[in-house]
C-alpha cells in the first residue's frame, strides 16, 4: 500500500477542519452558496451605509474570495455587518453571516476610495516662493491616502510660501506650505487686549518669528511681563481672554 495515499493534502486537511467547524461543507454534500452573492451583499451594505455626497465620489474595491471556498447554501437572506469599525474610507473588513439552517460567517476585506477635488501646484515652485492663484488648480485625488492634509479652496493659499521646492502636480498642504512671516523676533509690536467691551493697547517685543494666527511669546515693554499672544496682522498681536 502506498503510504502517501493515506496522507491528505494540505487543502484537504483545511477543508476537513473547516467542515468540522461548520463553516465550509464539501460541495458533494450541499449546494455551494454563490460567492458573487456575498460580494453583492458587501457592496450593497457599503453603499447603503455611506450616503452620497455632492462634493466627492467613492469607489469600492472588494478583494476576491478564494474560489475554492464552499459555503453551505443559505436559506435566509444574507446579513452584512462591520466588526467593531466605522465605515468611512480606506481599508475595512465587512462580515457576512447566514442565520439559516446551516449557519456560517465569513469576513471580506474591501477598500473604499474617496475622491474629491484638492488644490495642486500646476507648475514647479521654488522654495520660498509665494503661491498665487495662477500657480494652482483643483484636481480630483483619493483623499484617503493624503495623510499630510490638503486644501479644497485655492483662495485659502493666497500669499502662502513654499517650504521646499514643489513639483508640478504636487498636492499642497500645511506640510509643504507656510504662512508668510508677519512678525520677526525682536520686532516692536502692538499688543491688543480686549477684556470684555474694552480695548487696551500697549507696546511689546516679539520673542519669536511667526505668521498669521501663530501663537508667540511677547514681552510687555512697560511691565516686562511675558505673555502669549496671537499674531493678528503685520506688527500686531492679540491677547485672547
Amino acid at each position: 500500500m502506498n503510504i502517501r495515499s493515506l496522507v491528505p493534502s494540505n487543502l484537504g486537511m483545511l477543508a476537513a477542519l473547516l467542515a468540522w467547524q461548520g463553516l465550509f461543507v464539501p460541495s458533494i454534500a450541499h449546494a455551494a452558496h454563490s460567492l458573487d452573492d456575498i460580494n453583492a451583499t458587501v457592496r450593497q451594505f457599503i453603499d447603503e451605509s455611506l450616503p452620497p455626497r455632492p462634493d466627492m465620489r467613492r469607489e469600492v474595491q472588494i478583494n476576491p474570495l478564494d474560489p475554492r471556498l464552499r459555503l453551505a447554501e443559505c436559506d435566509k437572506p444574507l446579513q452584512a455587518f462591520t466588526p467593531g469599525s466605522q465605515l468611512g474610507g480606506g481599508s475595512l473588513t465587512v462580515g457576512v453571516r447566514c442565520e439559516g439552517s446551516s449557519p456560517w460567517k465569513i469576513y471580506v476585506s474591501a477598500r473604499i476610495k474617496v475622491f474629491r477635488p484638492v488644490v495642486i501646484a500646476n507648475r514647479p515652485l521654488p522654495k520660498g516662493s509665494p503661491v498665487n492663484l495662477a500657480d494652482v488648480e483643483l484636481q480630483e485625488r483619493d483623499i484617503t491616502r493624503l495623510t499630510d492634509g490638503f486644501f479644497t479652496d485655492p483662495h485659502a493659499l493666497a500669499g502662502m510660501l513654499a517650504k521646499r521646492p514643489l513639483a508640478s502636480g504636487e498636492i499642497l498642504s500645511t506640510s509643504n506650505l507656510q504662512a508668510p512671516t508677519l512678525v520677526n523676533k525682536g520686532d516692536k509690536v502692538r499688543i491688543v487686549a480686549r477684556p470684555g467691551a474694552f480695548e487696551v493697547i500697549m507696546m511689546g517685543e516679539a520673542m519669536r518669528d511667526g505668521g498669521l494666527r501663530d501663537r508667540i511669546p511677547v514681552r510687555n515693554l512697560s511691565s516686562g511681563r511675558v505673555v502669549e499672544a496671537i499674531i493678528s496682522g503685520a506688527g500686531e498681536v492679540e491677547i485672547v481672554f
